[in-house]
């Protein structure tokens, strides 16, 4: 811009403007400014407000989600300790179900062995033999009781 005693050329118009021509331009910048600044500062205040409402109804959410999973990671250690006990206690009762086939296998062998060495035969004779001495025995019973009255 030029100077000269109240005037100037402006870029806008190429022509001189006088001071109060070039002021009155200027207060129409700066309202144009304020007017920008204003929505600007707007704008940052609604985002500063949703951002606010977001950190609000989404923060409780999260610590209540950050809870829940606590609670379930605790008590997936509890189910993982009574998981390993209980494992611990399986092992224990293989080993002695092991341990008492072990030591009984011997005594089953040897009573398998001695019901195969049964004489069955012999032991038929035997249980006929019993029946036919028990016979008399309880025809004599008979008679006794009859006798004594019963």
């Amino acid at each position: 811009m030029d100077y000269e005693a109240g005037t100037a050329v402006t870029p806008e118009t190429g022509k001189d403007s006088s001071e109060k021509e070039l002021l009155q331009e200027l207060i129409r910048l700066q309202k144009k400014t304020a007017d920008r600044q204003l929505v600007a500062s707007i704008a940052c205040v609604v985002i500063a407000v949703a951002l606010g409402i977001a950190v609000l109804v989404v923060v409780p959410k999260v610590l209540r989600t950050a809870e829940e999973v606590s609670a379930m990671v605790q008590e997936t250690e509890k189910l993982v300790a009574q998981a390993k006990t209980s494992l611990a206690g399986i092992d224990d009762m293989i080993t002695n179900v092991n341990k008492v086939v072990v030591d009984n296998t011997q005594a089953l062998t040897d009573a398998v062995g001695n019901i195969q060495n049964i004489d069955t035969d012999g032991l038929n004779t035997a249980i006929k033999n019993l029946s036919d001495a028990a016979e008399p025995l309880a025809k004599l019973n008979n008679q006794v009781s009859t006798w004594f009255g019963r």
